[in-house]
């Protein structure tokens, strides 16, 4: 009942417990005291003047896909701040927009997923990239888990189904689904949705761009 604003389930805080008075604060402990691991913070970055201005020029154009533009900035926060569940939702709702041609069962969103040549050559890209193999070894996992191919098929299908997986919960310690203490095991597939959902709205933005007349 408290107001308790965030527990950091999965990053345990480290402290150094001095056995006597002599032993206070020496300065090779200090980094040690009250010492929290976590995933490091993204710096500001300066945006040359010519580039912001081009930027705020062209933004007048897409306000038709403003909304799932605010999709895939959520997805990237909660992605650096290690929410990689919440990061899934925010990147797929993004390819739902884009690609799933106003469906949403299951079945009917993989079958407009799996004929979206962009969706598919964005996957294949992932798969030919260097991805640290602790996401493939996750991503295969949950692969052979459900018994999906390992391709372009299986990938796609394994992106649906675990959104719809997400959106339920079982307390079953033997069952993969949304928890505080499952976000590391999302990473990698909310790395591969990072990927698919950012190439997927450049596509978006070039084709509106593309709609308007050189000199507007």
């Amino acid at each position: 009942m408290s107001p308790l604003r965030r527990i950091y389930w999965e990053s345990a805080a480290v402290n150094v417990v001095f056995e006597g008075p002599d032993e206070q604060n020496p300065p090779d402990w200090a980094p040690l005291i009250d010492f929290r691991p976590k995933r490091s913070k993204r710096q500001p970055a300066p945006v040359d003047t010519e580039v912001f201005q081009t930027f705020a020029l062209l933004s007048t154009r897409h306000g038709s896909i403003a909304v799932i533009l605010s999709f895939w900035r959520e997805g990237s926060n909660e992605f650096e701040e290690g929410n990689f569940i919440n990061a899934f939702y925010n990147y797929y709702f993004v390819l739902e927009g884009l690609y799933a041609n106003k469906k949403f069962k299951s079945k009917e969103v993989l079958t407009e997923f799996k004929r979206q040549s962009g969706l598919r050559e964005s996957v294949d890209m992932f798969l030919k990239q260097d991805t640290p193999v602790p996401h493939m070894i996750q991503v295969t996992n949950m692969l052979d888990a459900r018994k999906f191919s390992r391709d372009i098929d299986g990938l796609i299908a394994l992106i649906v189904y675990t959104r719809g997986d997400l959106h339920h919960f079982v307390d079953n310690p033997n069952r993969l689904q949304p928890s505080l203490f499952a976000q590391n095991q999302f990473e990698g597939l909310s790395s591969l949705m990072r990927f698919v959902s950012r190439r997927a709205l450049m596509t978006r933005m070039i084709e509106v761009n593309n709609s308007f007349p050189e000199d507007t």
